[in-house]
């Protein structure tokens, strides 16, 4: 299709839903009839979607990220901004009280490991659908189409020994535990070896791929000795 040649109300139209609406829902519009890049405003959770017409994401992994139309190729991809946007592609997981009471984990030296894990050790606080949060790693699961988002986590250390250099950093590549590998936005602090802890604070800026996961992973810098991670909290916001 000439897209500077086609109508204008085919470059952004409005719905009343996603679905369930007879004839006036995001999913039961005919895609052979849109032009590549066009927007559809829905009035129900007062989100912008893009037709996508190359799109081959699976929309019944996320629900209200990635609809597919009612007939024809491609798919319409949620635009982040706005309150309709951040409820479903905004997610936030929390250390619970099972967390904070957990024993201290051993460590080598130098070398990234995850964060602990245990049963109903994390909760989902804001749960917009499109990661699937573990409870009992803490890990994220991106399941929705190519975006970019701003990562940011908080924990609290405290180490065997006190005053001991520890490193927190957001892995999305899964490449880090094991390794030694410098990571210039991790957050750093003196660890103490009594409670409260010290709070540390990392920030990152990710494209996300469907399948990725966000992780959370310390090391110990200053020697082999036992850390305690009693609370944690991760956000992801699309940007």
């Amino acid at each position: 299709m000439n897209t500077q040649k086609s109508p204008a109300a085919l470059r952004l139209i409005i719905v009343a839903a996603i679905t369930g609406v007879d004839g006036d829902s995001l999913d039961q519009l005919n895609s052979f009839e849109l032009p590549d890049g066009m927007l559809v405003s829905v009035i129900s959770n007062q989100a912008l979607y893009r037709f996508d017409l190359t799109s081959i994401a699976t929309p019944s992994s996320v629900v209200g990220a990635v609809v597919a139309p009612g007939a024809g190729p491609g798919n319409f991809i949620l635009i982040p901004g706005g309150n309709g946007a951040a409820a479903i592609l905004s997610e936030q997981i929390s250390g619970t009280a099972l967390l904070a009471a957990a024993a201290s984990f051993p460590v080598t030296q130098n070398q990234w490991i995850a964060i602990p894990g245990g049963t109903g050790f994390y909760v989902a606080t804001e749960n917009g659908g499109v990661f699937t949060p573990n409870p009992t790693t803490g890990i994220l699961t991106y399941n929705g189409p190519d975006a970019s988002y701003r990562l940011s986590a908080t924990a609290t250390v405290e180490s065997a020994t006190g005053a001991d250099e520890v490193d927190v950093a957001i892995d999305t590549l899964s490449v880090l535990i094991g390794t030694t590998t410098f990571v210039s936005s991790a957050g750093v602090t003196n660890a103490p070896a009594t409670a409260p802890g010290a709070s540390v604070s990392t920030s990152v800026i990710r494209t996300l791929h469907n399948n990725n996961v966000v992780q959370v992973v310390v090391r110990n810098v200053s020697g082999a000795h036992n850390l305690t991670v009693p609370h944690l909290n991760l956000i992801a916001t699309p940007l």
